[in-house]
């Protein structure tokens, strides 16, 4: 809107305001994608390395970088330059050089560059070292001094100024890519990075650019800065650290067309829809930044390290804590990871980031085995094929290899070639081998909630994050589900959230199977709550999350079947307020020794027969206490879920279980849902699912009896879902020697990424149809990522990411001097009038602090922790250096414009002589002593030889003459000048 005064014609009363409104274009908040990270931080170099010091638990890894790595291909800046560059500027060319090798290449006129940055301590060296003779008093060896710190604060070159320069970092990306849009460096202390985003998000949105380079850095270990950052910045930002961020961003459909990778999106407003975003935060109230924790505090690097990170966490759908990242999956439509940030000076910001669609190769959180997987037509075609290396899938004979390292696939390589060239079957753990079609149906087995233990399937999640962001699309309340599983402080659960963290790892193996490897399974078969599972991760039932609020509502877990036990005070007739204990045993002996055993109890159930010797109790606490003595206290365990269930005593409780389980059900056709109710196939309806599940729960689950049913109906492969191998070990028990494969998917706690790609190998050698072809693209991807390479290929330049401390000059005190190192004048009446020393901002600031003592001969350094005061108590400093340099500065550069003007009159005057080669004769004003003179001789030749004896920099006075033989021009004077000398820099 623009408002300015309308003047009339002259003459005419007509005067007003004509306001004037323009249309604002409509703003693009489309999402930015982050289509590359470079990274440093502290001694971690690299993408890879950083996502792992990041998703790993906190350790001590150090937060100091020792150097910075580049390339010489296309450095773009002489070595000797860089060499007196901060590592402010040289480590920014370092991660983008990282930043830009994941994608390809951008359009230099559309390609725009934005760092953030703070004020580096060690530009101040060189004023030091030319302020020391000012600064010090005249007992200090100041040349030696300078001497000794030639590496800690170094001569002032044209390259070291460039080098200090703040603006520079941009410059620098400028000029080495040749880009030619829009570049800032951008100063905010810990919102330096943040800014430097924001500022290239607006300027990709409103179509200016096309791409650009964000960047940050901070090498905050340095004296001075920490000993700042001590005294102005909050207690979690002390610990400093080293870090430099370089992200290449731009529109998230450019990135998707263009085939780039993506990190993250950065989403505008943060609109959230469904589970609020996980939070990574850098505020003082909010407790030590789990960023920080890990890398320390870089300072102006801070804000964009935890952006990287957020990016980081967004993909893999993750959150952190002291013991590293823990599931915690979104939906794909909003985001995932909150990064905010406060700087010391109160100032905010926040980024909210959501996760892509697709995961890019270039981070891995895990570890990944190596797999190979070979099939031909013949024994020795195979083993040909084995000793060859080439992996194909097709072919009635297979063999597959899973090992950690390349020498243990070499290893199984070479055995397993060798047996199938003899013509034997190769029989080794991590090789799995198989001929021909599998034998029969396939079932789906879900194991019960007793199974679950904190953690289960955490490395799934995090290799395969689409599986979580799907079921979140599913399962509104995945996010919760997930986060009482996930976390270090999940160490044991409630009876709720045994259910629910049996029923998540459930839903997720089943995502795996059959969105990831394609399977088709014929059957489906559960043990107690694993009905339930299999109804839902089939999609019989599709709402998970109003059955467990139903289930909430009933207090089931809270009074009626866990804890009071209500239930079963009721069906025992207990007196009112009489509440019972509740245990279960999980004992393996043979179902008559323990049978015998209850002969005598009344309060004691059998819950669930996993096979004929491995059988769960339940009851009244002492009563199934004696049973366990009689049958023996070893043969038992505490099942670890007290539940009155599979028995009798939930029969007060039996309407309302019905009730839970009355829902809606849709057909699945193509796959045989089995029952513990009647121990055979069943079409589930809204009423007879119900009743099943009802009917499962009053009376005890004969396991045996089910599988038997679904042996005896062709079922030759049984595939158990959910966490740990309880259904993997009854089924071996039950079959025996009879023609079946049974692998879990969990086969025990924490067995983590290679456990789950020998399931896997296993089923594909027998020949279970699936499709490897997502599987095995995803685990190379995540290991070539995890291996990626942390400096570029070829020659590098190394340089060293800090100067070496300075020196403190105490050891440069000439000897019988009075031991003052800084100039003072001691207060000789305290009434007399004297000048107030400055004031110090509220700071006790000591510039000794800041160096090393050394107390032994001049070149070598020691370190001494005592702080020197710099100024005596009881004196006062009445020189004030930084005045005195400005003043010395000042007439030098008047002593240069007038020698420069001396010099350029005289050389004016030179070419107005004759053709022959002499000059001519001129007058100057200023005296030219006679012992400085350079002698122009005339040769007989048109051209003439000039003498030059000695030119000196300063004080020269410029004289000329003709004494006929030739002519004198003087260039300096020899006289001394007055007053202290330059300093040099």
């Amino acid at each position: 809107m623009i408002a300015e005064e309308w003047v009339a014609p002259r003459g005419s009363d007509d005067r007003g305001l004509v306001i004037s409104e323009y249309p604002q274009p409509a703003q693009d908040r489309e999402p930015i994608a982050i289509a590359g990270v470079g990274v440093i931080a502290g001694e971690t170099a690299g993408l890879p390395g950083f996502v792992r010091r990041l998703l790993a638990a906190r350790d001590a890894t150090g937060t100091k970088s020792s150097e910075v790595v580049l390339p010489m291909k296309n450095l773009g800046f002489p070595p000797n330059d860089l060499q007196e560059s901060l590592a402010q500027q040289t480590s920014i060319l370092a991660v983008v050089e990282e930043a830009l090798r994941q994608v390809g290449g951008l359009n230099p006129d559309r390609t725009g560059v934005y760092i953030g940055m703070c004020v580096d301590p060690q530009a101040a060296r060189h004023g030091l070292r030319v302020r020391l003779h000012e600064i010090l008093s005249d007992d200090v060896d100041v040349a030696g001094w300078r001497q000794v710190n030639t590496r800690s604060a170094r001569h002032l070159t044209a390259a070291g100024v460039i080098g200090c320069m703040p603006n520079i970092p941009a410059n620098r990306v400028h000029a080495q890519q040749d880009w030619r849009a829009p570049g800032f460096t951008v100063a905010s202390e810990e919102l330096s990075g943040v800014d430097a985003l924001k500022l290239a998000a607006r300027a990709l949105q409103a179509r200016e650019i096309d791409c650009a380079l964000v960047g940050a850095s901070d090498f905050s270990h340095e004296s001075a800065h920490v000993d700042a950052a001590i005294r102005v910045l909050p207690e979690d930002r002390h610990r400093p650290g080293d870090a430099a961020v370089g992200l290449v961003v731009m529109r998230e459909q450019d990135a998707i067309d263009k085939g780039y990778p993506i990190f993250a999106s950065i989403v505008e407003g943060g609109e959230v829809s469904g589970a609020a975003p996980v939070s990574l935060s850098l505020v003082p109230e909010e407790g030590e930044s789990e960023v920080t924790a890990r890398f320390g505090h870089a300072h102006g690097a801070s804000g964009l390290l935890h952006i990287a990170s957020g990016a980081v966490m967004a993909q893999l759908g993750v959150m952190l804590d002291a013991e590293g990242a823990w599931p915690a999956p979104r939906r794909k439509d909003t985001a995932h990871t909150h990064v905010s940030i406060r700087s010391f000076m109160g100032l905010e910001g926040e980024v909210f980031l959501r996760a892509p669609d697709r995961t890019t190769d270039l981070i891995s959180p895990v570890d990944v085995p190596l797999t190979q997987f070979f099939a031909s037509g013949t024994l020795s075609d195979l083993g040909s094929a084995v000793l060859a290396g080439r992996q194909s899938s097709e072919g009635e004979v297979r063999v597959a290899l899973v090992g950690r390292t390349e020498e243990d696939i070499e290893r199984l390589a070479a055995y397993a070639g060798q047996e199938l060239m003899s013509g034997r079957e190769p029989n080794a753990p991590g090789i799995f081998f198989g001929s021909g079609q599998h034998d029969g149906e396939v079932a789906f087995c879900y194991t019960g909630a007793a199974a679950a233990y904190p953690g289960a399937g955490r490395d799934l999640l995090m290799a395969f994050p689409e599986i979580g962001h799907d079921l979140t699309e599913r399962f509104a309340g995945t996010p919760k589900l997930a986060s009482d599983l996930y976390g270090a402080e999940i160490t044991g659960f409630s009876p709720a959230t045994q259910l629910t963290g049996s029923s998540f790892v459930c839903q997720v193996h089943t995502q795996f199977t059959r969105a990831v490897l394609g399977m088709k399974p014929d059957a489906a078969i559960g043990l107690s709550s694993g009905e339930t599972n299999s109804l839902m991760a089939f999609g019989v039932w599709n709402d998970l999350d109003a059955m467990l609020a139903e289930i909430d509502d009933s207090e089931m877990y809270v009074n009626q079947l866990t804890a009071e036990c209500r239930a079963a005070a009721q069906y025992w007739n207990l007196p009112e307020g009489e509440l019972p204990e509740w245990k279960n045993y999980r004992i393996a002996a043979p179902i008559g020794v323990i049978e015998e055993a209850m002969e005598s109890e009344d309060r004691v159930y059998v819950t669930v027969i996993h096979h004929y010797e491995d059988i769960v109790i339940g009851g009244d606490a002492e009563a199934c206490d004696r049973v366990v003595e009689k049958v023996g206290r070893s043969r038992a365990i505490d099942l670890g879920l007290d539940m009155v269930v599979h028995c009798a005593p939930l029969t007060p409780f039996e309407k309302r279980w019905h009730d839970i389980h009355l829902r809606d059900t849709s057909s699945v056709p193509g796959v045989r849902f089995y029952t513990n109710a009647w121990n055979s196939a069943y079409v589930p309806t809204r009423e007879s699912a119900a009743e099943a599940i009802t009917r499962q729960a009053i009376d005890p689950v004969d396991f045996p009896k089910t599988l038997e049913a679904a042996y005896d109906d062709g079922v030759r492969v049984f595939v158990e879902h959910g966490p740990r191998a309880i259904l993997t070990n009854a089924i071996g028990r039950i079959l025996g020697d009879r023609p079946h494969l049974v692998v879990a998917l969990d086969p025990h706690e924490g067995s983590g990424l290679e456990a789950l790609t020998r399931s896997v190998a296993c089923l594909w050698a027998a020949g279970v149809p699936m499709d490897l072809t997502q599987f095995l693209s995803r685990i190379a991807g995540l290991r070539s990522g995890g291996e990626s390479a942390v400096e570029p290929e070829g020659p590098v330049l190394r340089l060293p990411a800090h100067s070496p401390d300075v020196v403190w000059p105490k050891s440069f005190m000439r000897p019988n001097s009075r031991n003052t190192l800084v100039k003072t004048m001691e207060v000789s009446n305290p009434d007399e009038n004297v000048m107030i020393p400055p004031p110090t901002n509220g700071f006790d600031y000591d510039v000794g602090r800041h160096f090393v003592d050394v107390e032994a001969v001049p070149r070598a350094v020691a370190s001494v922790e005592r702080p020197i005061p710099s100024v005596p108590k009881d004196s006062v400093a009445v020189v004030d250096p930084a005045l005195d340099l400005f003043n010395a500065v000042a007439q030098a550069h008047t002593d240069f414009l007038k020698e420069q003007k001396e010099t350029h009159d005289a050389f004016l005057a030179m070419g107005l002589g004759p053709t022959t080669g002499l000059p001519a004769s001129v007058s100057v004003e200023t005296e030219v002593p006679p012992d400085l003179r350079v002698v122009v001789q005339p040769t007989g030749e048109p051209s003439t030889h000039v003498k030059r004896k000695e030119v000196a920099q300063r004080g020269s006075s410029l004289g000329i003459s003709d004494s006929g033989e030739g002519a004198e021009v003087v260039l300096e004077s020899s006289e001394k000048r007055s007053g202290p000398p330059s300093p040099v820099i």
